[in-house]
Formats: C-alpha cells, structure tokens, sequence
C-alpha cells in the first residue's frame, strides 16, 4: 500500500512537471513582434508611415509615390500609435490612428484621402491559405459615398451582362465573406448593386495565384460615386487601381427660349459622346475616360470655339454649362462636383444660368440665408441643411426674377439646385439630388 502510494505522488510529480515545461514551451513559442506596412492609395506623392510600438520605440518608412507600398516594419507587438501624413501639405491634418496589433502577424495599412483627409484602413495578412488550384478573395467598402456594391470577376475582355456578380451587396463601410475562386485571370468589374449597367470602377487582367489570399479595399473618389480599388496579395504585392472613368453631365439654358441640342464629346478622335441634351435641362452623368482634357461642345449642330481648359480627373464628378442670351453664342463653364455623402444633414448649392442681373440671386433655406450673389454662369460651395422639411427659396434683390419657393424633403444627400433661363424675362428650377 505504501509503495503504491509513493508511486501515485511521483506520478503526480512527473505529470505537473510535464505540464510546466509543456506550458513555458508554449509560451516562448508567442511573439512579440509585429510587422506593418503602408499602401499610398491617397494619389499623393510623398505619403509616409511613422508609427510608435509599445516600448516608445519610433520607426517610419521613407516617403512613399502614389500606389506605391513599403516594405514591412518590425515592431513590438501591442497597441501602436500610426500616424500617416504629407508633406505636400495639401490635406487638412494628418491622421493618426491607434491599431492593437498582435504578435507574429502582418499588417497592411492602406492609406486613402476622403473629405480632403487621409485615411486608413488596416488589414491582416495572417489569413489561412487556400488549397492548390484555388484563390480566396475578400472585400471590404471603405469608400462611404458609392453605396452598396457587387464585384465581378470575369474572363478577360468578357462581359458581365446576364452573369451572377462573384461578391454581391457589400454595403458602405461593410464586408464581404471570403470568397474561394479558381486561380486565374479575371477582369475585376465593381458595378452598384443590382445594377450592372452602373460601373463603378473596370480593372483589365488581374491575377489571382493559386493558395493565395487577396483583400480588395475599396476606397472613394473626389466625385464620391467612382471607387479605386486597392488589391493585396497576403504575403506578396499590393496594387492600387485607381479609377479610369470620370463622371460629366450636361447643364443647358438659353435666354432666347425654345430648345437647343446640346451634344458634348471626348477624345481625339471622338472616343465617348454623352447624350444629347435639350434645352432648358439638366442631363445625366455619364462616363468619360480619367484624366481626359480634349473634350468637344456642340450646339444645334454647330461646334463651340473656345472652351475653357479643364482635366476631367480620375474619379471626379463634373458638370458643364451650356448657356447664354443665343445658342449662336454659347458660353461655357465647367463646374467641380463634389457628391461625397456628408456625415449628416444634407449639402446643397445653388447653379445660376438664368439670372444675369449683377445683383445675382440668392437662396434661403427655411427663411435662413444659405447663398447670396450668386451671379450668372456660377455656383455656389455646397452648403450644409438640416435634413427633413425644407422651404427653398430664390430671388433676386430687383425685380429682375420672380422670386421661386418650394416645399422639399431632403434626406442626408447631395443636392443642386438648378436655376434655368426659359425666355429673357421667365425661368424655371430644377432640384437633383446628386447622391
């Protein structure tokens, strides 16, 4: 009895001791080292990362070219201070952001600009890889002004029309599932949801290796409706696809009354032209290829001579002016949209090409003045109202304008308001919800 219960202790011993060294094996098998590295997906071209560890300890990248990426920093692991910035001074502040980051695991920070702004997103590279022969896919919308988005990935040169989008419905700010795909090379097409006729970004010829892992951000344009896009391979390359169209729409109103056909066109030689639009009107917004300057305007048939200097950028939402006392004599102004979706309440402004008076016209909102003189051919900045009920209101200090009132609903959006000349002495108004 005594030699078996001798026996029962020194197994007891064996065992806890067993657990101890299986315990501290364990325990020196965790890191405490973290890896980041930063994607400039800001367009900007002198974006750098400084980021502080937990032990105080300072590392940073050199400057990094817009879509250009860093190599990874090693950092103790735990709560990192990140701040991302410009040199250029051309953004609002700096961002600084606090990331919890975990022991032996890659990071990926993607940087992007919204509301004049750099912002980031943080992604994990530890994810497990797929079986041979297979890609997994995940997305996330960061964008928070284009809505809910479907992605498709189709043969190269392939169209989407009648196919399932591969990732559907990922909302603004949201994510999709992993998705697990056959390796190969897709064109990447994000549409708005339910409506593959709406592009929103097009990238030609991507590469999904097999066992491999991507994440797919999708971040917002100047014009707020366009998306770029960035791609990261976990453990490999990350790109940043930027967006290839630009958005213009046609705004028309002539003093002399009557319709006028108003066609304007892109490229050299003509590559997109825009549907025609008959005066007094506003149009749709239609694609036109980034970054285009060499844009052509033509009225009742005849071509406008001079037209001011513009570049329709990547991503940015545009409307031109077509207008004047003759459709003979047309002048022409090109306006900067900008339809990102404010945090809340509504933005609105005011567009004049009906009122030539040098007072210009003014607009109240809820008998609180919003513009003043605004004067013909000119918008003003977009304004922030209070979403719900509103009374719009446009005159002019003379007599020159019937003054116009209107009970509208207004819901957290973008607005213009568009005052458009019918004859010499009449107008009429037109509100488009932009976003």
């Amino acid at each position: 009895m005594k030699t078996n219960f001798l026996l029962l202790i020194l197994f007891a011993f064996l065992a806890f001791m067993c657990a101890a060294c299986g315990h501290g094996k364990s325990s020196a098998a965790v890191s405490t080292v973290t890896y980041v590295r930063l994607v400039n997906a800001t367009q900007l071209s002198d974006v750098k990362l400084t980021a502080v560890d937990s032990t105080n300890n300072p590392m940073s990248t050199a400057n990094i070219p817009a879509t250009g990426s860093s190599n990874y920093l090693s950092m103790t692991a735990g709560v990192v201070s990140v701040d991302v910035s410009s040199l250029s001074g051309t953004l609002a502040a700096p961002t600084v952001s606090s990331l919890s980051l975990s022991g032996g695991t890659y990071y990926t920070v993607v940087a992007y600009t919204h509301n004049n702004q750099i912002m980031l997103a943080a992604i994990t590279d530890n994810q497990t890889a797929p079986a041979t022969g297979f890609s997994s896919l995940a997305v996330r919308n960061v964008g928070a002004d284009a809505g809910n988005l479907d992605i498709y990935l189709v043969t190269p040169g392939g169209s989407i029309t009648g196919l399932t989008p591969t990732i559907t419905d990922v909302a603004d700010l949201g994510s999709s599932l992993t998705k697990l795909i056959t390796a190969g090379t897709y064109d990447v097409v994000i549409t708005a949801y339910n409506n593959p006729s709406d592009v929103r970004l097009s990238v030609s010829s991507v590469e999904f290796s097999s066992s491999s892992t991507y994440s797919l951000l999708l971040t917002g344009t100047s014009g707020g409706a366009l998306v770029n896009g960035t791609l990261v391979q976990q453990g490999g390359a990350a790109s940043v696809h930027l967006a290839d169209k630009a958005r213009v729409r046609i705004a028309s109103a002539f003093a002399t009354g009557g319709t006028a056909d108003v066609r304007v066109s892109f490229g050299a030689p003509v590559a997109v032209q825009l549907p025609a639009v008959y005066t007094p009107s506003v149009g749709t917004y239609g694609l036109v290829p980034a970054n285009s300057s060499a844009y052509y305007i033509n009225v009742n048939g005849s071509q406008v001579a001079s037209l001011p200097a513009v570049t329709f950028s990547s991503g940015g939402d545009y409307t031109i002016l077509v207008y004047g006392s003759d459709p003979a004599d047309p002048q022409v102004t090109v306006l900067s949209d900008n339809n990102q979706v404010p945090v809340s309440g509504a933005n609105i402004r005011l567009i004049n090409i009906a009122v030539s008076s040098p007072e210009g016209v003014s607009l109240t909102d809820n008998s609180v003045p919003v513009a003043s003189t605004t004067l013909y051919g000119q918008s003003t900045g977009y304004f922030e109202v209070q979403a719900g009920t509103s009374v719009l209101q446009v005159q002019t200090p003379d007599s020159t304008f019937s003054s116009y009132s209107s009970t509208q609903s207004i819901a957290n959006g973008v607005y213009s308001l568009f005052l458009l000349s019918t004859t010499s002495s009449s107008s009429q108004v037109i509100i488009r919800r932009d976003r």
